[in-house]
């Protein structure tokens, strides 16, 4: 994720890379990816996935800056009744395949 950037919008670049995760000292706070039954996730909160204080809300694939697709994830704690998707973008699920 590329965190520690803002952006000051709902969704953001993504970088994943394994081991990827960070902690927080001050927090105990660990975050990082998994994988559940809608394939890979990021979360802010282990243990807590999903929960209100988590700012992940899933995965963008949009037409942005370089007219190519290119993968964001999309912060939930805005407080939206609904989270909106720009026209050039759509809402995708990142599965896992094992070769």
């Amino acid at each position: 994720m590329a965190e520690a950037v803002n952006f000051y919008a709902a969704w953001q670049p993504v970088r994943i890379n394994v081991g990827g995760g960070s902690t927080s000292s001050d927090y105990g706070i660990e975050t990082g990816f998994f994988i559940n039954s809608t394939g890979l996730q990021w979360t802010s909160s282990p243990g807590n996935a999903g929960a209100a204080q988590d700012e992940f809300g899933g995965w963008l694939v949009c037409n942005w800056w370089h007219e190519e697709p290119q993968l964001f994830f999309r912060n939930i704690y805005y407080n939206t009744p609904k989270l909106f998707t720009p026209c050039s973008c759509a809402d995708v699920y990142l599965i896992p395949e094992f070769v």
